[in-house]
C-alpha cells in the first residue's frame, strides 16, 4: 500500500527533476530530465567530461579513470553532449512507469494527496510512450506501455473522448510493432549481444493482439536461459553474462578469460513477466509457473535486511554473494511489482498447491470443494485461482483471504481492513473512500463463466470486471458468483 510520504517523494521527483528543476538550487543551463515541450527523455542528468561541446559545471570526478577499463565496458560514462541525447528508447519506460504509478495512486487512493489529478499523470504517460517510435526491439519494462493502453481504454469507456483518441493512436502504434516482430524469425534483439531484454515486450504485445503462435516462439526462447532447478539461485535465475561494467562493483572474472556468472539479475524479473502471463493464459503449462515463481521470489532475495538492493548474485563458487552495487535492480523489481501474486493451483502431480500463499485446510484434500487462500507474497493484492482461471486484483487495498466454494460456485474476497486504514472497525487513516477490485478470466481452458459481484449489493461496475464499492465500517468482503 502506498503511503503519503512515498507519494510525495515521487511527486517531487516529477516536478523537480523529471519535468522541472529545483528553483532554489538549480543553476544555468536549466534542464529537466524530460523536455516538457517535446516529451523526449535525456540520457541522464549526470555528466563530467570536458569535450569539444564544453561542460558547464567543473568538478573533480574521482572515478573518471575507471571509464577506460576494457573489461568494464559499456560503462555509460557521459559527456554533456551524450547526457543530452534523447534517442535511446530504453530510457522511456522508466519515466512512463513513474507517471503510470502516480495515475493509479491518484485514481484509486482518493485520500492520498497528489500535486496533480490522475488525468495529468495518464496524459504524460501516454505522451512519453508515443516518443519510442514504431521500430526497434522490445524494451525493458515495456509492459508498462500495455498498462497505459489499458488505462486509456478504461477512461475512454467512462466517457473521456480525449483518452479514447489516445487509446486508438497508441494501439495502432503497438500493433505496428507487434506485426513487425511477427515477421521476424528472431524478434528479440537488444542493444548488446549478451542481453536478453527484448523478449518481454515481444511476448506481451504479440499475445495482446492474439498472435499466440508467433509469441510462443519467443516464450520457448526464454526457456533456453530461464530454467527450472532445485537450486534457488538458478530456478528462474536467467544467468547474466554482462552488465557488470555499467552496473556492478566486483569484476570477479577480470582478465581471467571467462565470463561472470550472475543470477537473479534484472533479466530474471523482466523475463518472468511473459512466462507468468503465458501460464495464466495456458494454465496446463505448469513448468512456466514454477520457473516464474523462482524469478518472482528471487528478485526479493537481492534486498538485504537494511533494504539495500543488489544488481545480482555472484554464483561463481569463490564468491557466492550479492554484488554491493544496485545497478539496474529496479528493472527486475518492476516485473516483481507488476506480477507478484498468490497462485492456488491444482497440480497434476502434487494436487492442490499454493504458491506464495497458505491455505486452510492444509494440506487441501484432492476432492475438497472449499478452500481459503491466504496471500503471502510481497504485495498481497492479487490472487490467481487456477482451477477456474480467475485473476483477482485489488486496485485499492490488500487481500486478507479468498474463500473459494467450488460446490456453491462462489468466491468471497476478504479485504484487509487494517491496510485500508481501519483498525478494530474505527477509522485510523483512510487511504481511500472506495475499494476497487478487478477480476479477469485469464483462460477459457478452465470452467467458470459469467462471474458477477453479488455482495455488497451497493456497488458500481466501472468497466467489465472492475467493481467499486464504499469502504465503510469493517469486515469488507466482495462475494462473487459464477456459472
Amino acid at each position: 500500500m502506498p503511503t503519503q510520504h512515498q507519494v510525495a517523494r515521487v511527486d517531487d521527483y516529477i516536478r523537480f527533476t523529471l519535468l522541472g528543476v529545483k528553483p532554489d538550487i538549480a543553476q544555468e543551463p536549466l534542464r529537466s530530465l524530460q523536455d516538457p515541450e517535446t516529451y523526449e527523455v535525456r540520457m541522464t542528468m549526470y555528466y563530467y567530461m570536458n569535450d569539444q561541446y564544453g561542460v558547464h559545471f567543473d568538478y573533480n570526478y574521482t572515478e573518471g579513470d575507471k571509464c577506460t577499463i576494457g573489461y568494464a565496458t559499456p560503462n555509460w560514462c557521459m559527456t554533456e553532449n551524450m547526457a543530452n541525447a534523447t534517442y535511446r528508447a530504453f530510457n522511456y519506460p522508466h519515466q512512463v512507469a513513474t507517471y503510470y504509478a502516480m495515475y493509479r495512486v491518484a485514481k484509486y487512493h482518493s485520500n492520498l494527496q497528489t500535486i496533480r489529478e490522475y488525468g495529468f499523470y495518464l496524459d504524460m504517460a501516454y505522451k512519453t510512450t508515443l516518443k519510442i517510435g514504431r521500430g526497434g526491439p522490445g524494451l525493458m519494462d515495456g509492459t508498462v506501455f500495455r498498462e497505459v493502453l489499458i488505462a486509456l481504454k478504461l477512461e475512454a469507456s467512462l466517457g473521456n473522448d480525449t483518452f479514447a483518441e489516445y487509446a486508438a493512436l497508441l494501439e495502432d502504434k503497438m500493433h505496428a510493432r507487434a506485426t513487425n516482430w511477427a515477421k521476424q524469425p528472431y524478434p528479440y534483439g537488444s542493444e548488446f549481444a549478451f542481453d536478453s531484454t527484448g523478449q518481454e515486450e515481444v511476448v506481451i504485445w504479440l499475445s495482446y493482439f492474439g498472435m499466440y503462435e508467433d509469441a510462443n516462439k519467443t516464450v520457448n526462447h526464454i526457456l533456453s536461459y530461464m530454467r527450472a532447478s532445485a537450486t534457488w539461485a538458478y530456478n528462474g535465475g536467467a544467468r547474466s553474462l554482462g552488465d557488470l561494467g555499467n552496473n556492478g562493483k566486483w569484476f570477479v572474472t577480470a582478465d581471467a578469460g571467462f565470463s561472470p556468472r550472475g543470477l537473479m539479475h534484472y533479466r530474471s524479473g523482466l523475463n518472468m513477466i511473459p512466462l507468468i502471463e503465458w501460464y495464466r493464459t495456458f494454465p496446463d503449462e505448469f513448468l512456466l509457473l514454477e520457473i516464474a515463481m523462482g524469478a518472482m521470489a528471487g528478485q526479493m532475495s537481492n534486498i538485504n535486511r537494511r533494504g539495500e538492493t543488489s544488481m545480482m548474485f555472484h554464483a561463481l563458487p569463490y564468491v557466492l554473494d550479492h554484488d554491493p552495487h544496485s545497478g539496474d535492480y529496479g528493472l527486475g523489481f518492476f516485473g516483481h511489482s507488476l506480477e507478484s501474486a498468490a497462485y492456488f493451483v491444482n497440480h497434476p502431480t502434487f494436487g492442490p498447491v499454493c504458491y506464495l500463499c497458505d491455505t486452510a485446510p492444509f494440506p487441501v484434500p484432492t476432492n475438497s470443494t472449499l478452500v481459503t487462500i491466504f496471500p503471502r507474497d510481497s504485495y498481497r493484492a492479487r490472487v490467481f485461482v487456477e482451477p477456474l482461471a480467475y485473476y483477482f486484483v485489488a486496485q485499492s487495498g490488500t487481500i486478507a483471504n479468498v474463500v473459494v466454494d467450488f460446490k456453491a460456485k462462489s468466491i468471497a474476497v476478504q479485504f484487509d481492513d487494517a491496510a485500508a486504514g481501519y483498525e478494530g472497525g474505527s477509522v485510523r487513516e483512510k487511504l481511500f473512500t472506495h475499494f476497487h477490485v478487478q477480476v479477469s478470466k485469464e483462460s477459457f481452458l478452465r470452467p467458470g463463466r459469467n462471474l458477477r459481484l453479488v455482495s455488497p449489493r451497493e456497488h458500481q461496475v466501472l468497466a467489465p470486471g472492475l467493481y467499486k464499492f464504499l469502504a465503510r465500517g469493517a469486515n469488507h468482503v466482495a462475494t462473487f458468483a459464477y456459472d
